[in-house]
């Protein structure tokens, strides 16, 4: 089993309340199924992934949830990839794709520490009651708002996740665990940077990660009248330290072939996606509710793959 007894303090509050809550009954079934279809495959010492997962739930998940998914694929080897990532020191994931290793190292950040972290919907529901209560309301406000210093902090959080790892695989090349005609990827998950689990808001609506590595700032006019994407401004943390954009401008990130990004969560299976099947009436759909193996068959549905265009090692896509 993957739910472990412990007391509601001494666990992560999502981890607690989908394996106590009678409502997330079926959240709680579809982690389980997860963990069954994880644990042959698992690398890591499966007591002390467990025992992780009661503080780092997200971040256990996405690594099931990633995994599981991978397992899927025609050309996935399990024996390979168990041999090659079991022990300290080595990536998390590891394939071959007509004869072209590919490792993936898994992601999930959370929402940060005072004074840096993002709040997201937590300040954005303030916000919105705020607004409300205004008689001379301006309806643009919630936009300006939603480009303002909260999208500051989740690219501070997505920009230091998507960093560390970058500098985690190149001691991995260094120490030649990653060959340097390897393709990388690295897998990010950010059902975990709100606080509540929401999306991560943009100034353009465009994917967060694809925001940091492209430096894409607000949506606005050129002066031909037509939407662009503007550069972002830099951003800064409470220490007056930058904070890294387009990092696929950036020859250390040269290494990297490409970025996965998914929303996916125990609540949210296919992340921001809306599943609905073929042929389901109009009402049945709006109130539809995936079943367990709705959920288990369309797992990966809302990956998003972001190719570096300056990569050393493209991945060779047809």
């Amino acid at each position: 089993m993957f739910f472990q007894d412990s007391d509601q303090d001494q666990c992560n509050r999502f981890y607690g309340a989908i394996r106590d809550e009678v409502e997330n009954s079926s959240h709680k079934a579809f982690v389980e199924a997860l963990w069954e279809r994880y644990e042959p495959i698992c690398s890591d010492n499966t007591r002390q992934f467990l025992n992780d997962a009661r503080i780092d739930f997200i971040q256990r998940f996405w690594e099931m949830y990633l995994g599981v998914t991978l397992s899927q694929l025609s050309y996935w080897d399990a024996d390979k990839h168990k041999s090659k990532t079991k022990g300290d020191g080595k990536p998390d994931f590891y394939l071959e794709y007509e004869n072209h290793p590919i490792w993936i190292e898994a992601v999930a950040p959370k929402s940060g520490e005072s004074p840096d972290n993002y709040s997201g919907s937590t300040e954005c529901m303030a916000k919105l009651e705020q607004w409300q209560n205004q008689q001379d309301r301006d309806d643009n406000a919630l936009f300006v708002w939603s480009g303002s210093a909260d999208w500051e902090a989740g690219a501070l959080r997505i920009s230091n996740a998507l960093s560390e790892k970058q500098k985690k695989i190149q001691n991995y090349i260094k120490k030649e665990v990653i060959g340097t005609n390897d393709l990388v990827i690295i897998a990010i998950n950010l059902s975990d940077v709100d606080p509540n689990g929401m999306p991560v808001d943009t100034p353009n609506g465009e994917c967060p990660v694809a925001c940091v590595l492209n430096g894409w700032g607000l949506l606005a006019r050129n002066d031909k009248g037509k939407w662009v994407l503007t550069p972002a401004e830099p951003a800064q943390k409470s220490s007056g330290a930058t904070v890294k954009q387009k990092l696929f401008d950036q020859d250390d990130y040269s290494i990297i072939s490409a970025v996965l990004v998914s929303e996916a969560s125990p609540k949210m299976p296919l992340g921001g996606e809306i599943f609905i099947p073929e042929g389901t009436p109009f009402l049945e759909a709006c109130l539809h509710s995936l079943s367990l193996e709705e959920k288990l068959s369309n797992l990966g549905m809302d990956f998003k793959l972001h190719l570096n265009p300056k990569a050393k090692n493209p991945l060779p896509l047809p």
